[in-house]
């Protein structure tokens, strides 16, 4: 018997691979017991089986069960945010457009930054 704590993806993990419960337990903990001959597992939530599972031969396996995800409810797609084209269009926030003008960057050519490089890496060998 093992307790393990159900992923927001509705899985949980044990013995290196990841199963599936119903995603109604995403959150919760169960319970995993592993027959002795079966080569299988079953998963308990408050003394009720909720999932069954043969136990995954290789390592980092995942193991799901499509039924456990049917009925799980759809959410519409977000919306696509229009990229931003100018600094202008900036949303106001902590610093930008409240009371903060939008701070000027310099901008510099990598190649001053190559002396310090080369620097680092004689440090780094000898």
């Amino acid at each position: 018997m093992s307790h393990r704590q159900v992923a927001k993806d509705c899985t949980f993990s044990y013995v290196g691979n990841r199963y599936s419960v119903p995603y109604s337990y995403a959150g919760k903990s169960v319970l995993v017991r592993q027959g002795l001959d079966s080569g299988a597992i079953r998963i308990f939530h408050q003394n009720q089986i909720v999932a069954e599972h043969q136990l995954g031969s290789d390592k980092v396996a995942m193991i799901t069960e499509p039924a456990h995800y049917a009925t799980l409810p759809r959410r519409s797609p977000a919306p696509i945010a229009r990229p931003l084209t100018t600094p202008s269009e900036l949303v106001p926030g902590p610093g930008v457009g409240l009371h903060h003008p939008i701070p000027e960057v310099e901008m510099r050519p990598l190649s001053i930054y190559q002396p310090f490089c080369e620097e680092a890496v004689y440090v780094a060998t000898v």
